[in-house]
């Protein structure tokens, strides 16, 4: 029988292959590492090396363990680690440093579909880091957000040990409700749901479907207790999810940095199991990609009917999607499909690149207490490019950056979000940052929403900068926001890849109406979408005609034309106007009186 390297190394050739093993980008870039890892381990000067012996030490413990659902247990079978579980588990635990003999890989990220034995193999390592990696006192953590999910990680370990009364017996272990015990060793394994706060000392933190965490403050608090521990392991394991504003997708993200090779962080392993931005979901040629497991614990057929659902019910296609492709999408019906957004990114864009170009911006002011979005579009020949800026106020960031906020306060570390001093946004910040664009590029409109901006863009119009008013009405929003969709799909667009933009644009639900026409909602208060809107709001200004008012008309001309105002101003009389539907000040403000809108208005307004 093959070694596990060869196993490993054979995967990895194959999923590079033209016609190998189906795989996304990030398990072929995951494989280049791989080889290339080791490559380098052969170099007389490498940090760190191959151990045939570790690897197979946790691979052979690993297999000797027992099936504990399904038909494999019935059968009284072990667990038989498929090519690509191997592919993993040589990553671990085969490169060590070459000084010390220790683990290279401290931390471990492994994302795929449901069904696909995560947690079974994640029961498995916590067992053998519990016997077989020679830690004493070792401490074993299964963590999750409920009792229940801490439980299943820990449970299915229980389980495989009550089957094993020669692996109880030759590790002394009690495979109690509360916690599998190793007297001899001091060592236990225990499940750990919710907060665990600080005070553990983990050899080995198992998180399992870490895209339910609100904050990462359980995993924060498991891997700072490592600091003394000589080789731990912190493990995350996960399906996609619906929160793009979570520490798992911001883990997710860090790791597809890693693999590209745009962050050098040799301590992490990553492995994500999904679909590439191109593929479609309903074709059963790609499911391969993020069901490695398709054939083994993965029925075809349940796939297949799970398929047919999604393809007929909008709810059962978001589970579908995340549960079955493993692709972060939104809870509810998602305006843009955010892996067609992901794939306009290009992280290398810089704002002083387009110095002199010719752009739009938009702005939406939203509360003084809440997300404020300031949106540059800028022209550079065929294609539009994106960035933003984010505003908040610091005081209630700060209340919440282990809870409500987390994700707004981690973005602030990143540099990518501003954070003004006091309980509001201080909106001279705001203005600063307009003019200095302003002063970079060649700004043609600033798209602005009257509610809550009138001030600033008083003081900006005193300045000489071109502030156009966009009330945030259907009529306003509906022909940008379907541009900005086209662009979007034919990659017309691109920006730098902001994980503030992304969570945003997720939260965008569109709304319908009887005539076809979109307008931008979201589906609760949490779910900010400040900055896609006024990035629409952009995009209708440079759809704009580029003179506003008629210029040089001839006799004949301006004859037509003040026959049309006369006919609109005969229709406004009669009271033959169209209903336009509520702004977004007068849904805030409903005791406020509708503004009118004449025809003249609208013609000129769509002219």
């Amino acid at each position: 029988m093959s070694d596990s390297l060869t196993i490993a190394r054979a995967y990895a050739k194959s999923v590079l292959a033209a016609r190998g093993i189906p795989a996304c980008r990030w398990i072929k870039r995951a494989a280049e590492r791989f080889l290339d890892d080791l490559k380098a381990a052969r170099t007389r000067n490498s940090v760190f090396v191959y151990s045939k012996d570790h690897a197979e030490s946790a691979i052979r413990f690993i297999e000797l363990l027992p099936h504990v659902k399904g038909e494999w247990a019935r059968r009284r079978e072990t667990l038989r680690m498929e090519p690509h579980q191997i592919f993993v588990l040589v990553n671990l635990f085969g490169f060590v440093r070459r000084s010390d003999e220790t683990r290279r890989f401290r931390r471990a990220y492994l994302s795929v579909s449901r069904k696909n034995a995560k947690s079974t193999t994640a029961s498995a390592v916590g067992l053998y880091m519990l016997c077989g990696d020679g830690e004493p006192g070792a401490e074993i953590y299964a963590l999750a957000t409920t009792k229940d999910q801490a439980g299943i990680v820990y449970s299915d370990a229980r389980a495989m040990v009550k089957r094993s009364p020669d692996l109880m017996a030759h590790y002394g272990l009690d495979p109690g409700v509360m916690a599998i015990s190793r007297a001899e060793a001091n060592s236990t394994f225990k499940p750990l749901p919710g907060d665990p706060g600080d005070g553990q000392n983990p050899h080995c933190a198992i998180v399992d479907e870490y895209h339910e965490h609100q904050s990462p403050r359980a995993y924060d608090a498991m891997y700072s207790g490592m600091g003394s521990r000589r080789q731990p392991l912190m493990l995350v394991t996960t399906t996609a999810g619906y929160n793009r504003a979570g520490p798992c997708y911001a883990m997710e993200a860090y790791c597809h940095r890693v693999l590209e090779g745009r962050v050098d962080d040799p301590s992490l392993f990553a492995a994500i199991y999904t679909l590439d931005p191109d593929d479609r979901w309903d074709d059963p040629k790609v499911w391969l990609k993020s069901n490695p497991n398709i054939g083994v614990s993965v029925s075809r057929e349940n796939l297949e009917e799970a398929c047919f659902e999604a393809q007929h019910n909008s709810v059962k296609q978001v589970n579908f999607l995340t549960k079955r492709m493993n692709i972060w999408v939104n809870a509810g019906t998602q305006w843009m499909d955010a892996r067609e957004w992901d794939a306009c990114a290009d992280p290398a864009l810089m704002l002083d690149q387009f110095a002199g170009r010719r752009a739009w911006l938009g702005l939406d002011l939203a509360s003084k207490i809440d997300l404020c979005g300031l949106e540059i579009l800028i022209e550079d020949g065929e294609r539009k490019v994106r960035f933003g800026f984010y505003y908040l106020p610091e005081d209630p960031v700060m209340l919440g950056a282990s809870s409500t906020h987390a994700h707004y306060y981690a973005w602030h570390l990143d540099g990518l979000v501003t954070l003004t001093p006091g309980n509001i946004t201080d909106y001279s910040r705001i203005r600063e940052d307009i003019e200095r664009v302003c002063r970079l590029l060649r700004v043609e409109a600033i798209a602005y929403d009257p509610f809550q901006a009138t001030q600033l863009a008083t003081e900006l119009l005193a300045k000489n900068l071109p502030m156009v008013e966009v009330s945030q009405t259907l009529q306003n929003l509906n022909e940008p926001m379907k541009q900005l969709q086209a662009w979007v799909k034919t990659r017309t667009l691109v920006h730098n890849g902001c994980p503030v933009m992304a969570w945003q644009m997720s939260n965008v639900v569109a709304h319908l109406d009887a005539k076809e026409r979109i307008y931008p909602r979201k589906e609760s208060a949490e779910n900010k979408i400040d900055s896609p809107v006024a990035l629409i709001m952009a995009v209708g200004r440079a759809m704009a005609p580029q003179v506003d008012e008629p210029k040089g008309e001839s006799v004949y001309e301006k004859q037509a034309r003040e026959a049309r105002e006369r006919q609109a101003r005969e229709q406004e009389e009669q009271g033959a106007e169209e209903q336009e539907p509520e702004s977004r000040q007068e849904q805030e403000r409903p005791d406020q009186p509708q503004k009118k809108v004449s025809v003249y208005e609208r013609q000129r307004e769509k002219a």
